[in-house]
């Protein structure tokens, strides 16, 4: 799978997809050749491939951090007593390794423009959500 590239089609013929949402398929765990996964999915956007994402217990996290420091670009690293979050870059996309201090953990491949317009929209709907509690006090 490649993001930006590899069309719902293209999984499917690697993956067995279940609907999650509006976007997103979830796949098998069992069929990623990465140990460990509990959970995985994909987002597709406009027919391509815009984020996979891997759940694994948090045991893993300083052992996929090493792998991912390893192999991409590391961009930031911010660590706190509650959560964790590595970003790596590779040839514009995102690499998000994630820890919020729960059993699991997530990593997720995200391309950059699409991490872009959900990012906008996110802030977006926060504004709103903001000014609409602002009007209310």
């Amino acid at each position: 799978m490649t993001i930006n590239q590899s069309t719902l089609k293209d999984v499917n013929k690697l993956y067995e997809t279940e609907r999650k949402g509006d976007l997103g398929y979830k796949l098998d765990p069992s069929k990623v050749p990465i140990q460990d996964v509990v959970e995985a999915s994909v987002v597709i956007y406009e027919g391509k491939l815009k984020v996979v994402s891997f759940t694994f217990y948090d045991s893993k996290y300083s052992y996929l951090n090493e792998l991912l420091k390893s192999k991409y670009k590391l961009i930031s690293e911010e660590n706190n007593v509650v959560s964790k979050l590595t970003t790596f870059e590779n040839d514009g996309d995102m690499i998000f390794l994630k820890s919020n201090g729960g059993k699991y953990i997530d990593l997720i491949y995200v391309n950059k423009e699409y991490n872009i317009l959900v990012n906008k929209s996110v802030n977006k709907r926060k504004e709103k959500e903001r000014d609409n509690d602002l009007s209310h006090l």
